[in-house]
């Protein structure tokens, strides 16, 4: 289960939910606060396991009132923006090191035949 903001795709395997009136960050949290349930009762099958999506639909949620929401999407949203704006760095950051880590092995490898 992954958190993303902007537009995806999706096949068989992949399953993409969104929220509407506010309610997405809401809905990630909630399925993430549940994935161990959603495993072991919603993938089903004997190799490969599927999403039981009309399983997943009859599950009872709650649904937070407008005052509730507020005040969750006050706290949520402010983290879940640094959480992305973080993952987002340390992935242009992991490229840099391996571009820097590449760079670094050609130069020694040239100053090797060069036999400096």
């Amino acid at each position: 289960m992954k958190f993303y903001v902007g537009p995806a795709s999706y096949s068989t395997d992949t399953w993409c939910i969104t929220g509407t009136d506010g309610l997405s960050d809401y809905l990630f949290t909630l399925l993430y606060s549940i994935k161990q349930e959603l495993n072991l009762k919603f993938f089903l099958g004997t190799g490969l396991k599927h999403l039981q999506k009309p399983l997943l639909k009859n599950r009872p949620i709650y649904i937070p009132n407008e005052i509730e929401l507020k005040v969750f999407n006050s706290i949520a949203m402010p983290a879940y923006t640094t959480i992305l704006s973080n993952q987002r760095e340390n992935r242009d950051l992991i490229a840099l090191r391996d571009l820097a880590f590449t760079y670094a092995h050609e130069r020694a490898s040239d100053n090797r035949r060069l036999g400096s």
